[in-house]
Parts: C-alpha cells; structure tokens; sequence
C-alpha cells in the first residue's frame, strides 16, 4: 500500500510502520474496514487480532453492544460481537431494511402463547399446562407441512392449581454477564374457593450449547392482584400488579424487586407521595412506569390533575436506591421497603408506553450526580395536531439534594399508537429497536437506532423492513420476539384453517 511516491524517492509503505503507529491509525477504521484490512496481507491479519485493536474498539464504538469489554471476555467474542453488529447495523436504519434470510417452523397446538426468543437460538411458548422451547438452530430447512420438534421444560402440576405464564425477560449485567428469567404466576384454589396468588422465578439455564432447562429462584408473594408486568435491569427484576392506574397513598406498592446480584433478595415500594390529586384513582389516563438500573429503581407516574387552567398533565419521578453490593445483612424474611433518594415533578408530560433504560446510571467523580437515560413514548402536545414521539428524559440525580434535574429531548416522530420494542441497548446510550403499527395496507414494522450521544435530529434513524411475506398475510401476525444485538426478529401467524406458524427473521 504506497502512501508517497515521488520521482527520486523511495516508496514509504503502511508495512514499515512501526506497530504502535499502525495501532494508531486502525484505531480511526471501522469495524467492516478493520475486516478488510485483514485480508490483504498476513502483516495486517496479525494487527487485526491484537486484542488492543479490538477492546479499544468495542469500548468508543457506537455500535449496540453488551457492557465491555472485559478480561473475562475472550477476543473472539470481542470481535464476533462488533463484526455482526456492524453488519446489522449497514441496512438497519436506512431507507428499507431487508433481511438476509427467513424461514417458518410450523406450531402444532391450537392455544399457545409465545412467551420469547432466548439468547437469539430458543424460543419458548406456553400452552394450557406445559411449556415448550423450540431449537431455532435446527430449522432453516424445515418444510412448511412438517410440525417442529420441541422439548418440555415444565409441566402443570395437580388439578387443584394452574399457571399462567407472563413472559421471558432478559438483560446483561454490568460486567456483561447474560441472565434469562421465565416469570411465572401461579393460582391455588383453597378449600374455602378463594384463590391464592403467587409469583415464580425460573431462571433460564443451558441457553450458550443446550439443552434449556428451568430452574426456580424465587417465590414472590403476589395474592393481592392479578400479575401485571415484569421489568428487568442489569442487577433487579420487579414484578408489578396489571392495575397499573390504581394509586394508594396509604400502603406500599404492588411491586416486588428481586435482586439478582444480592443473594437473590426481595424488595418493595413505599406507597406513592403525591402532592397533586389524580382525577381519580381509576383514571384511564394515569400510567405507572418503572426502569430497573444498577443503582436505583425509577418510577415514573403520568395522570391528569386539576389546576387553575383546567385538567394537566403530570408525570412524578421519584427514585429508590439500591442496598449497596458492599453492604452486609442478616437475609430477611419479609421483603426490604427501599428508601426514596430523589423525586421531581415534570409538568406537561404524558408518557403512553415503552419505558426503556438507554443509559445506565453512573456517577460522576466531581459532582457526585448520578446520571441515567431513560427513552419513552410521549404524547407531543407542541404539535398541531398531537402526536406521539419517541422522547429523551436525561436524569440526574443531585448528590447534595433530593432533586432529580429532568432534560427532556424529543427523538422523532413515530406512529400514534404503536407496540415499541427495544430489542438491544448496551446501557451505554446506544440501543436498537423497532416500532410496529396496522395500516389498511397491511403492518407496518419499522426499524430504529438511537444513539444518546448524538445531536438532537440525528440520535434515531428509522427504516421501513421489507419481510418476506406478503400484505395479505402480515395482517395475521404479531412481533413475538426481537434480539437486537444478533439481529433477529419473530413473527408469528395465526391461522384459524393450518394453526400456527413461526416466521424467523434474520438481518445478519
């Protein structure tokens, strides 16, 4: 490669360069050209797998990614993890996003619900008294007429109770290792007919060679309500009622919070302290949100109030701080009441759904302020008509203080009333997911890139993606499950004439 040729002088070639010159200029490539770069000569193959390329790489890429890099986590992986992000990343966010390849794998029950895609290769779904995972990894060939084989990996148990599996949650710790939970609710009719609730964790094992298994963690007491949602951070899990606009000030929440890096302990919520009145504890418009980082467990509160002017909207932020990792206990019996730190109210701001973690928190060493992103969808009352947008609330949470300084920063316009999904964020800001809506002219899905260090027109790029399938169909299905960072996404179709069938995406 002849970077100066002059009449008289001698070449200067990049393959006399001292190595540390040349580890300086790889650094400024991206991760495809760093590939390239590899394979003109056996000098630059050897460059490309220092480990120093890699890890400096993977720690100031914008790429969606898992927290890293580590010493635990071996070069391969470093680089595996960049190379396929990248190339996602190359059609993803464009004008179309088009798949790389797609195939179906037929369901043989009638009632079924999906429950999630697992470490991108296993797919589990519920049926009346089982549930089921299927090996992704050995379907690419499969012909529509034939039913994919599956293993069970629990079995309803006795005709005295009955489980109603919610979902599969995952998330990557701080120091990237990945976790996959199954929450459970289960229902016991006691002799006197009422019924008893419960909330069981299963952890996900055997997901990196198989076979899965299900292993119990957790039992969370959960017999005042129905099982609502569940929420994962990279260190706790909550578990919420599904009365999400019913507010009592007056007893604790209806949330449990287990700690998955504190001996798997269990947390609530002291009740809610508001200073303004919901216009009735029943409001359809009053929302409760929670995001789950290493430090604090944010609750975000939207409802409507009475004011001068007439009903505003109103979101309360408070934050609850986490039991320090270095802070030693006895394990108690009945589950811990955290401590509110911080709170703040934002006037004029109605959050409709899709509460994601964009960055995790971190303190900063001269001011103390803790900081986190939190990415939402909000209804946009500056616009004429209103719309729904994607917004930034930038959180900082004051050291010497009780206050939490709220930026808000709108991402860009998204369908009014679509089902988000944030299918990879690397807690470092950037994160990828996608949007879906119904149109007359079949389901509109739509994929995006956010990067929270980026200018304010340009932190999401959006791309409509073109599935194979056709119009006709897609009105028939429904996103079951989405792995951001290895680029898959699952569809499934219901069909009152064949049954069910899986579509598998890939985008890499």
């Amino acid at each position: 490669m002849v970077l100066i040729t002059t009449v008289g002088c001698r070449q200067a070639s990049l393959q006399g360069a001292p190595v540390d010159v040349l580890l300086i200029i790889i650094g400024y490539l991206s991760v495809l050209d760093i590939v390239r770069l590899g394979q003109t000569c056996r000098l630059f193959q050897q460059i490309k797998s220092h480990r120093s390329v890699w890890s400096s790489l993977y720690r100031t890429s914008r790429l969606p990614r898992p927290p890293g890099p580590y010493l635990s986590q071996p070069l391969e992986l470093l680089q595996e993890t960049l190379i396929r992000s990248a190339r996602i990343q190359r059609n993803w966010g464009t004008s179309i996003s088009r798949p790389a390849s797609s195939f179906t794998i037929p369901i043989a029950s009638a009632r079924i619900q999906p429950l999630g895609l697992v470490a991108y290769r296993w797919f589990l779904l519920a049926t009346e008294d089982a549930i089921w995972c299927y090996d992704l990894s050995r379907y690419h060939s499969l012909d529509h007429s034939e039913h994919a084989e599956f293993s069970v990996l629990y079995q309803c148990n006795g005709e005295a109770s009955y489980q109603r599996p919610m979902r599969i949650v995952s998330t990557h710790t701080t120091d990237a290792k990945q976790l996959h939970y199954l929450v459970l609710e289960e229902m016991h009719r006691l002799p006197d007919q009422t019924v008893h609730r419960t909330t069981v964790l299963f952890g996900v094992e055997g997901v990196a060679d198989g076979p899965v298994s299900l292993t119990e963690v957790a039992v969370l007491d959960q017999n005042v309500l129905f099982l609502g949602n569940a929420v994962i951070g990279p260190r706790a899990l909550l578990v919420t009622g599904n009365v999400e606009c019913y507010v009592r000030q007056d007893l604790p929440r209806r949330v449990r919070i287990f700690d998955m890096a504190r001996e798997n302990r269990v947390y609530q919520l002291p009740p809610h302290v508001l200073q303004e009145t919901p216009v009735g504890e029943f409001d359809h418009t009053l929302k409760l949100f929670y995001v789950s980082t290493s430090t604090h467990i944010i609750s975000l509160l939207t409802f409507l109030h009475e004011t001068a002017d007439g009903p505003q909207f109103l979101t309360n932020i408070e934050a609850f701080e986490l039991p320090s990792l270095t802070y030693a206990s006895n394990t108690p019996t009945e589950p811990q009441t955290l401590t509110l730190t911080h709170s703040c109210k934002v006037s004029s701001l109605y959050l409709m759904d899709s509460c994601y973690l964009l960055r995790n928190s971190a303190v900063d060493t001269l001011t103390g302020n803790t900081s986190l992103t939190v990415i939402a969808k909000a209804l946009r009352s500056d616009s004429i008509p209103p719309s729904a947008s994607l917004i930034r609330l930038r959180l900082s949470l004051h050291h010497h203080t009780h206050d939490i300084a709220c930026q808000q920063i709108w991402v860009g316009n998204a369908p009014f009333r679509p089902r988000i999904t944030l299918g990879c964020s690397s807690l470092d800001g950037c994160a990828r997911g996608i949007f879906t809506k119904t149109r007359f002219t079949g389901r509109d899905v739509r994929s995006f890139t956010l990067d929270d260090e980026a200018d304010p027109e340009f932190v999401m790029s959006s791309a409509r993606i073109d599935f194979p399938t056709s119009q006709a169909d897609d009105f028939m299905s429904r996103i079951v499950g989405f792995d951001g960072l290895r680029g898959r996404l699952c569809k499934m179709f219901d069909r009152s004439d064949s049954g069910h069938f899986l579509e598998v995406t890939d985008f890499a």
